[in-house]
């Protein structure tokens, strides 16, 4: 197990790489991105993660970080951030657009707000914008007169409607 110095710089790679995937998924879709690029493109994706993966992996496992494990996690997670950001480029070069997906809302009996997507694509962007702005847990503002998924708002709007605990932030 890595020291708490070891495992709170570990965290903060994580979460770098982390960001960069939430921010690809936000614009393009869960999982929509790599299926947009070549195959070959893909697969040096796929192989990058793969790496990192396995840097991460192998830090997390040590009895002690070594100067050359923190370096690995050090490199591949620049270079994962790098790889979404290609593949990112690519799609815009193709042609292909961010998604926009089409909802279809309806006020339910309880005043809460159901939306339709076509796609789980959609459904993602749909979410990710109608996260908590304070935690990012995923919600629907409750707390405005008229609810919408796309606005911005706080679990501490509604937080038991929604079955959450409320956020820590």
């Amino acid at each position: 197990m890595p020291s708490s110095e070891d495992a709170a710089t570990l965290a903060a790679y994580v979460a770098g790489v982390d960001r960069a995937a939430v921010e690809m998924e936000t614009k393009w879709g869960m999982d929509r991105l790599p299926m947009l690029v070549s195959d070959d493109l893909r697969a040096k994706f796929n192989r990058q993660a793969a790496s990192w993966s396995e840097a991460v992996a192998a830090a997390y496992d040590a009895d002690r970080v070594t100067g050359a494990q923190m370096q690995a996690v050090t490199v591949k997670a620049a270079a994962m951030q790098r790889a979404w950001a290609a593949l990112d480029a690519f799609a815009e070069e193709a042609g292909h657009r961010a998604i926009a997906p089409w909802v279809w809302e309806a006020r339910l009996h309880d005043g809460s707000v159901a939306a339709v997507v076509q796609t789980n694509a959609e459904a993602s962007k749909v979410i990710s914008a109608s996260a908590c702005s304070r935690c990012s847990s995923p919600m629907a503002c409750a707390g405005a007169a008229k609810p919408k998924l796309s606005r911005r708002a706080t679990c501490a709007s509604s937080p038991k409607r929604w079955g959450w605990k409320g956020c820590a932030a």
